[in-house]
């Protein structure tokens, strides 16, 4: 009876890891699609570093021109208002050497 004992706890054992197979199976599957999922995101991510990399350096390179072009203008700027103050401090001076004339 032994034997016929063990069989039959045998048999029970295998019946109950017919689910647990099923479910490791699915688990299984479940892990697979994760890492797909993760695959995909990790894409993306990349997708959007590069993305940003060179919108980046485009936004970069334009404002350091901008950055240029207005330093330019300053300097135009600065050097007429210099002009113009000379012209004024010219005038001055010949509006003084007129009036004590």
């Amino acid at each position: 009876m032994a034997v016929s004992e063990a069989a039959t706890s045998l048999a029970d054992i295998f019946l109950h890891m017919r689910p647990l197979n099923s479910t490791a199976d699915e688990a299984d599957h479940s892990v697979t699609d994760a890492e797909r999922a993760l695959e995909r995101v990790q894409q993306q991510v990349d997708n959007a570093r590069v993305i940003l990399d060179d919108d980046g350096r485009r936004l970069l390179a334009e404002a350091m021109k901008e950055q240029m072009e207005a330093g330019q203008q300053s300097e135009q700027l600065t050097e007429m208002a210099h002009e113009a103050r000379q012209t004024v401090e010219r005038s001055v001076t010949v509006a003084n050497v007129s009036r004590q004339s």
